[in-house]
């Protein structure tokens, strides 16, 4: 099922915690007919001896009509949870439509 996707982008390459990660992208069906796509995106949290970890977030998967495209809008928020702590450093972003992930770009949270 062949896909495109837009450039994908975000607002602000440098943010604090208490700003959300606004980025947007849109996806186009190429085949003939409608299909189902799974769109998620991937976090490369830095942990505090610096490593990253990696967090899966599921956006939509429903079907899309052949040659229209679909456009995404989101916010990321970085609030601390009791089972994830945020840290300053360069983070790392990327979207995944049904396993193909696009290259991830990189931002800057500041705590």
């Amino acid at each position: 099922m062949p896909i495109i996707w837009s450039i994908f982008t975000f607002e602000h390459d440098q943010l604090s915690q208490s700003e959300s990660l606004s980025f947007s992208f849109s996806i186009t069906n190429l085949s003939d007919a409608a299909a189902v796509f799974r769109v998620e995106y991937n976090i490369w949290y830095v942990k505090s001896g610096g490593q990253y970890s990696k967090k899966i977030f599921k956006i939509a998967e429903k079907p899309i009509l052949p040659h229209s495209p679909q456009k995404f809008v989101k916010q990321h928020r970085f609030q601390d949870l009791t089972t994830r702590r945020h840290y300053s450093g360069i983070h790392k972003i990327s979207i995944v439509i049904n396993g193909n992930e696009s290259a991830p770009l990189a931002f800057e949270l500041k705590i």
